[in-house]
């Protein structure tokens, strides 16, 4: 078997967001000659949007293997969150604690895309260059820029966008409407322009729910308060009522009268905006085959594009990084056409999950329910992040540990299920690393325990092998599988 199926091939990245400059250098650090190409006219272009929260067990699982993680954490920050009424009563607060800091801290997007760069170095991203169009002759792709470039590459990789223009050369599914709409705004200087909405969110994230209105806010690193308000309507209701997103004044009185009967703190926040811009939500659907194509293939939102309502995209994203990066240089492929298939396969099951997350939170928040079966159902579909502080003995702090251990060992090379009462630990190590989730799904292994004897098993207290010979730990399907528990709990 080929254990280098990129030596002297040159590979092109279209693309230069957070997934294009992770899959490059990762690609890099395995010796591959890449190249990105980013539109934007240069580093420094400043990113509109609010910050990314980079999941412990899925984007920092890139992060790491990249070497990047720790000086990631150095310009990232944990943050609070709190859930309030339209009337400005808090309804609940996540608190950070030093157990959950690092599960989802934030980082501003430009500084994200400086750290990339710089490990990265000159020359790696070709800066104003919008792709055009590609075509295959003869085993190699010619890729024509619209700044008049010309490049060649004997394996394409879009990572442009929900509507990239690769699409066509890998899918026919055309993006679909969502039917939710989101207005963005900024305040810049928000302890001068909106002190009193400061009160509610304080120094961290905020959300609220009302009248079918979803209003989340977040800070970005210069200081300035992003929020979102989003809601259901039409896809054309924008451009049918006349209503110019970009128009400030316009917005202003817009979303005046939308929030009329929310308390005067929120129209606060929407009359200090500065800029607002408006965006329709699509999704890239997932259950249509793929088409037959050559050295060419799709991550992030040109793969799986979806709603951010779940949180997931961005480290699905970095997932599809660390995958795809790993079948090009594990030596376990004869092909790169096979390496692509084999990530593309394991990429469309849990980017088809992720989906399905985000569709289903897309439609709960946006609702006229009383707020607390809509926290309810949040546990339900919320991507395994623990949402309350960790302590010990909680499920949370078992989940927690559990993927901090499988990050730290290799491929299980099998799928074990945990099941601690009616709540499930899944870890599928059927890839390049472990992943866990929170998935009920069927594993070649079960392992069913009480909390309290898992919490034993965790804390060092009995041993694996202790515990399934007591039977406190009782263990279905392969054994083979079975064996393998000791790497992860006798560490």
């Amino acid at each position: 078997m080929n254990s280098n199926i990129i030596k002297n091939k040159r590979i092109a990245i279209i693309g230069g967001g957070p997934v294009g400059l992770t899959l490059a250098l990762l690609l890099k650090k395995k010796g591959a000659d890449v190249c990105v190409y980013e539109r934007e006219s240069g580093p420094d272009t400043r990113i509109t949007g609010g910050s990314l929260d980079i999941h412990f067990q899925t984007g920092q699982a890139a992060l790491r293997e990249a070497g990047i993680l720790e000086e990631f954490y150095k310009i990232s920050w944990p943050t609070s969150e709190r859930m309030v009424t339209m009337a400005g009563e808090i309804l609940g607060e996540e608190l950070v604690q030093e157990a959950t800091k690092h599960l989802k801290p934030e980082i501003d997007r430009n500084d994200f895309r400086n750290l990339l760069c710089m490990h990265l170095g000159e020359g790696t991203v070709h800066w104003g260059s919008r792709l055009h169009s590609a075509d295959l002759n003869q085993g190699k792709y010619r890729l024509i820029f619209e700044n008049g470039e010309t490049a060649f590459a004997d394996l394409v990789i879009g990572a442009n966008g929900g509507r990239s223009n690769l699409r066509s050369m890998v899918t026919d599914a055309a993006p679909v409407y969502t039917n939710t709409y989101i207005i963005q705004g900024e305040v810049k200087n928000p302890a001068i322009n909106c002190p009193g909405f400061l009160t509610l969110c304080k120094d961290g994230n905020m959300m609220a729910l009302a009248e079918g209105h979803a209003l989340a806010t977040h800070y970005v690193a210069n200081g300035s308060i992003v929020f979102e308000i989003s809601f259901r309507q039409e896809e054309q209701w924008f451009k049918n009522n006349h209503l110019d997103v970009t128009d400030k004044a316009v917005m202003v009185d817009f979303l005046t009268k939308v929030l009329h009967n929310w308390s005067p703190k929120f129209s606060e926040l929407v009359k200090a905006s500065s800029r607002f811009q408006g965006y329709a939500m699509y999704y890239n659907p997932l259950e249509i085959p793929w088409k037959k194509h050559q050295n060419i293939t799709l991550v992030g939102d040109a793969a799986h594009l979806m709603p951010p309502f779940a949180g997931v995209g961005v480290n699905i994203g970095l997932s599809d990084a660390l995958q795809l990066s790993e079948n090009l240089t594990n030596g376990h492929f004869d092909s790169i056409d096979k390496a692509i298939a084999d990530y593309e396969s394991k990429m469309l099951v849990y980017a088809k999950a992720a989906l399905k997350a985000t569709l289903h939170a897309e439609i709960n928040i946006h609702t006229n329910k009383d707020l607390n079966a809509v926290l309810q159902s949040r546990n339900e579909w919320n991507e395994h992040l623990a949402k309350t502080p960790i302590a010990e003995s909680s499920y949370d702090y078992h989940f927690t540990e559990v993927a901090r251990r499988a990050a730290a060992i290799s491929p299980l090379g099998d799928t074990i299920k945990f099941m601690l009462g009616k709540k499930a630990i899944f870890i599928d190590g059927t890839g390049a690393h472990n992943i866990v989730s929170v998935e009920d799904i069927p594993a070649s292994c079960t392992v069913a325990a009480s909390p309290e004897d898992f919490d034993d098993l965790l804390k060092g207290k009995i041993s694996s092998t202790m515990a399934v010979f007591t039977f406190k730990l009782k263990v279905s399907g392969d054994m083979n599988t079975a064996y393998k528990l000791k790497s992860l709990f006798d560490q």
